[in-house]
């Protein structure tokens, strides 16, 4: 008599469950869950389509939570993207701090706070999108900051 193994949904589900104080998680995570890479894809989406997952930027799940808004249902992410962004960084294992603008408000050098989802990764190379619906997160370099102190201020890729 041979034992299955239980599907990879349910696998997942109860990967999930045996990480109750995470809310971001990379999709590399899934991979000892199967053979199939195509497998965990799948299940992803329907878990997703469910409403147990919200994709959170490229290669990036996260929990997600259903409610009910004058009548219409909606599936939002259970923490700000504001969490789930630094959770998905260290989980990549990059760096980051404040940005600069951030730094000069907290020096007392200017009352302007900065509105949207913004760190410095040092002089790390990303890209990768991450946030949900309408805030994503946006990378500050060091070395663009160098270059605009030395007077330099032609910013790369604009």
């Amino acid at each position: 008599m041979t034992t299955t193994s239980p599907p990879i949904k349910q696998r997942i589900l109860d990967f999930l469950a045996a990480k109750p104080a995470e809310n971001a998680f990379l999709r590399s995570e899934f991979n000892t869950l199967a053979e199939s890479r195509s497998g965990i894809d799948k299940a992803l989406r329907s878990l997703i389509q469910e409403g147990v997952l919200v994709r959170g930027g490229y290669g990036v799940v996260v929990r997600a939570k259903k409610g009910v808004i004058d009548g219409e249902s909606y599936v939002s992410p259970v923490v700000d993207p504001d969490v789930f962004v630094k959770e998905a960084l260290n989980k990549l294992g990059i760096t980051y701090g404040p940005t600069q603008v951030v730094k000069d408000y907290m020096a007392g050098k200017t009352t302007q706070m900065q509105a949207n989802l913004a760190l410095n990764v040092g002089d790390r190379r990303i890209r990768r999108k991450i946030g949900w619906g309408r805030r994503f997160l946006r990378y500050e370099y060091e070395n663009v900051i160098r270059r605009i102190r030395k007077g330099n201020r032609k910013i790369p890729g604009a």
